[in-house]
């Protein structure tokens, strides 16, 4: 590790941190404070990500900087790094899933700073081989999203109101409805 990095344990597992005081939000919030944010939030974030591919966006400068998304699991993703591979149009990528607070940390030390999932969990996939969408062992939706963003015009007590609406429906098809937040709307 370089001089400046930090060598700690979670969950058995040896990661380097680097770069803790590094700025990653414009209040001031550093990546050593994200990282011990995702610690602290692992046992509540971990169930709604274990099982699920994970798109990542990365701000490796903070968020007022350039930023990327990112699909394949990066070079030098560390063995222990559960990662699942799924058939995309004419390739294979390889996913990160965030399985424990171990990986969460590492991808926090990375500034992935938001974990996108998709609607299907490994479960339902074929063991052994590669996500597919098409045929009969394709995996299918265990979710559903309804994304409720800000357009032109509409505050955000408007989309409090349509969320609350939409809960109430779902509760009545007996549905149990999340809030989960992304993005800049």
């Amino acid at each position: 590790p370089a001089s400046n990095d930090v060598v700690t344990e979670v969950d058995g597992r040896t990661l380097s941190l680097s770069n803790l005081d590094k700025v990653l939000f414009p209040d001031g919030t550093t990546k050593a404070e994200v990282i011990s944010y995702y610690l602290g939030i692992a046992d509540v974030m971990l169930p709604h990500l274990r099982g699920r591919c994970l798109t990542r966006l990365r701000f490796p400068n903070g968020t007022d900087q350039a930023s990327f998304y990112e699909k394949n699991a990066p070079n030098g993703t560390p063995d222990w790094v559960h990662t699942a591979e799924v058939v995309a149009a004419d390739s294979v990528l390889r996913y990160v899933v965030a399985d424990n607070a171990a990986t969460l940390v590492w991808l926090a030390n990375l500034a992935a700073l938001e974990l996108h999932t998709p609607q299907w969990r490994l479960d339902d996939a074929p063991a052994g081989e590669p996500v597919g969408f098409d045929g009969e062992a394709a995996v299918l939706a265990s979710s559903l999203v309804i994304d409720l963003d800000p357009g032109p015009g509409v505050v955000a007590s408007q989309i409090a109101t349509a969320a609350m609406l939409s809960a109430n429906h779902l509760a009545e098809a007996g549905l149990v409805p999340f809030v989960k937040t992304t993005g800049s709307k």
